[in-house]
């Protein structure tokens, strides 16, 4: 067996030749080796060097093993989602939005088929935006939840631990009849006994090897009376006792206790101070902060990534104590992260071998690139397009993993050694058509109901009309023209781009007055009222239109701008680097309003 020294060579070895192969390394946040075992050597050096043997490499045998080989450590690999909030689809504006559920379900596949040990579950907050009260529920947003709960259990997780909006959105009694039909296991450590019949279960057993995983749930102390009484709970940090003693009468000793909640800081802090028993704590992201792994107390604290944009993935490494035994060991975790850097390297490749394996049998051309410039200035081939180029690199890349596999277990760890990452929902994964299916029609509904509704509505009076910027132009040329060289302007065009012209979660921020009296509802129908228009920020503005045209009379004002109307739609997930003056010295009109610093003073607090 390599030893340590050794082993850490060859996984920058190995780094470096995925490199000079083509294929991306793993993630750069691995820790500098050279702090701990010396500057390593060059790719030259190791090929060159007498006393350092190269490793047969072997492109064809490239595929990771089925499970590790007897004398690894025992593993837990656990990949798990939270704060989802009823997002259905890519969330994010800027850029190439990462999530969605057609691409979860693709990356579930890929997960369970490259790592059939891995453990699946879905944490609090995922079937509604009602988080902290900050949404009324409405039917739209029940129907929402619980097309969720079916896309979520295609999935097939061990369990679903839901949290209060969740409870909210779908209550408990009608959660668990979904849950049931679609075989979806729930798990609510703290509820009343008895809730929904017993449905929900104290917690989630997981075995790897000879040691016993313990999953709980603990659901929030509700702000809101009408959700106290709808979700009863008793005491986390007593429930969270009852079940670890009550496992362990069931099965034996457990090895590790991890917890998921909806809590807030100020709900966990008192958790904490009353001695809440966990070793892995999973909790809602803290606005402002990123979401990275910390320790507090000898507990790893995980943050999931909202709006479905990344799973979690806890990995643990079990050490020879029996029982519960982790504890920070930082010097040791570089190993741990290296195999779950090499397996999402995986997780990437793979999918991209798959596809041009598909274009090749359909004879698909690959679009022109351009070709990378070497140091010499010749172009370069794109490896990336090369399948046998990408098993080779995952073929070293599986060497990697092998080195770090060995090197854990040459550390001969006493207590079990724990690291926690994020695995993206990557915008290059394939959609599920499937899924793509159920969004389209549940989508196409929306804008149907809303299309009958408004039908069956008495007519709007004038001052609750849109009249679409064809009515704002005649008076107000110069902010039009403005407006058109804005990104405002574009807005269609970029959900256009993305195919998203039928998404009913788009189509409120990406034209004007959807779903209102005379706002947009279907281009095919009518196409005045594409992008975010005038009206989108000022209200309605037909009657104001009527009123300027008639001699003498002074036209009515639009709704006061403020930056709560700009917060509608530039929100912490779909616009996280919003500013208000900046932004609207972007898309300001009016005599020197882009100059203007300060242009927004009356609408920027």
């Amino acid at each position: 067996m390599a030893t340590p020294r050794t082993a850490a060579h060859l996984v920058v070895a190995s780094l470096l030749l995925l490199a000079a192969c083509g294929v991306e390394s793993p993630s750069a946040t691995a820790p500098d080796l050279t702090e701990r075992v010396g500057l390593p050597p060059t790719l030259a050096e190791l090929r060159e060097g007498e006393n350092t043997p190269q490793p047969a490499v072997d492109p064809a045998a490239w595929q990771l093993p089925e499970q590790d080989l007897p004398g690894d450590p025992d593993w837990l690999r656990l990949f798990f989602s939270q704060d989802n909030r009823g997002e259905l689809d890519p969330c994010g504006c800027p850029g190439s939005p990462s999530g969605g559920m057609a691409r979860r379900l693709t990356l579930v596949k890929e997960i369970r088929a490259l790592l059939p040990d891995a453990v699946l579950v879905e944490g609090p907050t995922c079937l509604s935006r009602a988080v902290l009260g900050t949404e009324v529920v409405r039917g739209e947003h029940r129907a929402r939840a619980r097309l969720l709960v079916e896309l979520l259990a295609a999935t097939a997780p061990e369990a679903f631990f839901p949290g209060n909006a969740d409870f909210e959105v779908v209550p408990p009694k009608e959660l668990a009849q979904l849950a049931a039909a679609q075989g979806l296991p729930l798990v609510a450590t703290n509820l009343e006994p008895g809730i929904a019949g017993g449905a929900f279960a104290p917690y989630l057993l997981i075995e790897r090897g000879s040691r016993r995983v313990l999953l709980l749930g603990l659901v929030a102390a509700a702000d809101n009376e009408g959700v106290r009484a709808l979700v009863p709970t008793v005491d986390a940090v007593r429930a969270t006792e009852a079940a670890i003693e009550g496992a362990i009468r069931q099965h034996g000793p457990v090895d590790l206790v991890l917890g998921f909640t909806d809590a807030g800081v100020r709900e966990l802090a008192e958790w904490r101070s009353r001695g809440l028993d966990l070793d892995v704590l999973v909790a809602p992201p803290v606005p402002g902060e990123p979401s990275v792994p910390s320790w507090r107390d000898r507990r790893l604290i995980l943050r999931s990534e909202p709006q479905g944009r990344a799973f979690g993935r806890l990995d643990v490494a079990f050490g020879a104590t029996r029982g519960r035994s982790l504890s920070p060991q930082p010097d040791k975790e570089w190993a741990l992260r290296q195999v779950a850097d090499v397996e999402q390297l995986y997780l990437e490749r793979v999918p991209l071998l798959r596809r041009l394996e598909r274009e090749a049998e359909q004879q698909v051309a690959s679009p022109p690139a351009l070709a990378p410039v070497g140091m010499d200035g010749r172009p370069q081939q794109d490896l990336s397009r090369d399948p046998e180029a990408i098993q080779g690199g995952l073929a070293e890349a599986r060497l990697v993993r092998r080195a770090a596999l060995d090197a854990t277990t040459e550390m001969q760890l006493s207590a079990h050694l724990a690291v926690g990452s994020l695995v993206l929902v990557d915008p290059r994964l394939d959609e599920d058509l499937w899924v793509e299916q159920r969004l389209a029609t549940f989508h196409g509904a929306r804008i149907a109901e809303l299309s009958a509704a408004l039908r069956a509505r008495e007519p709007a009076p004038a001052n609750e009309q849109y009249g679409g910027q064809d009515l704002c132009i005649s008076c107000h040329a110069e902010e039009v023209a403005q407006w058109a060289r804005g990104p405002h302007a574009k807005a269609w065009l970029h959900l256009s781009q993305r195919g998203e012209t039928r998404n009913s979660s788009c189509l409120a921020c990406h034209t004007t007055g959807f779903g209102e009296p005379g706002g947009f509802l279907d281009a095919a129908v009518d196409d005045r009222l594409l992008n975010v228009q005038c009206e989108a920020c000022h209200g309605p503005m037909r009657l104001h239109a009527q009123q300027a045209q008639r001699v003498g009379v002074r036209p009515s004002g639009g709704v006061p701008v403020t930056v709560q109307t700009c917060r509608r739609c530039h929100d912490s997930e779909n616009s996280p680097n919003f500013d208000c003056e900046r932004y609207l010295g972007a898309i300001g009109h009016g005599p020197g309003a882009p100059q203007g610093k300060g242009w927004g003073s009356g609408v920027c607090p």
